[in-house]
């Protein structure tokens, strides 16, 4: 904390820069004794009291959960906020070929991609799930289905008719 000073009444005052706390903020200076304008005060002809505060800060990280895929984005910084604060999480990252499963958290009730700051530090994770690879529908796999329009149509009947009884049949013999 600043010390005390003395000043003669009518000298213009400054008022103290805000002390430094790790962890929290300070609330600024307040007093009852002067008009205070831009950090600054005329002197009155009796003492000036000051008080100010501080607010203990809390982080909110991010984290990937379970297998990381090579090419991720960069996790957002972890910020810091004061009990009661409204904080957005931050945006799903994106990666080709993988879903994200959303930032999820049980030390903060989010809704709307908000939350209210508690009074203790949120963690927030997500992870990476791989997307399913689309079937090829132009050829033919293994399974002993051809694919759709291998045979021309039969004498009256749609080709997607017959791939599927030939589908069909195929599967059985599997079975």
């Amino acid at each position: 904390l600043p010390a005390a000073r003395s000043y003669r009444a009518g000298a213009r005052v400054s008022v103290a820069a805000a002390p430094p706390l790790a962890g929290y903020v300070f609330s600024g200076w307040t007093t009852a004794d002067a008009a205070v304008a831009g950090g600054e005060f005329d002197m009155p002809a009796r003492a000036v009291a000051f008080t100010g505060s501080f607010a203990r800060l809390y982080a909110v990280t991010y984290a990937y959960a379970g297998a990381i895929p090579s090419g991720a984005p960069a996790l957002p910084d972890a910020e810091s906020y004061t009990a009661g604060a409204l904080v957005r999480v931050k945006g799903a990252p994106s990666l080709s070929g993988y879903t994200f499963s959303g930032w999820k958290t049980a030390d903060a009730a989010v809704s709307g991609g908000t939350f209210v700051m508690p009074d203790k530090d949120v963690a927030l994770e997500g992870s990476f799930g791989k997307n399913a690879a689309a079937p090829d529908l132009d050829s033919t796999p293994d399974t002993g289905v051809p694919a759709a329009g291998a045979f021309p149509p039969a004498a009256g009947l749609p080709a997607a008719l017959l791939t599927a009884a030939c589908a069909l049949r195929a599967r059985r013999r599997r079975q």
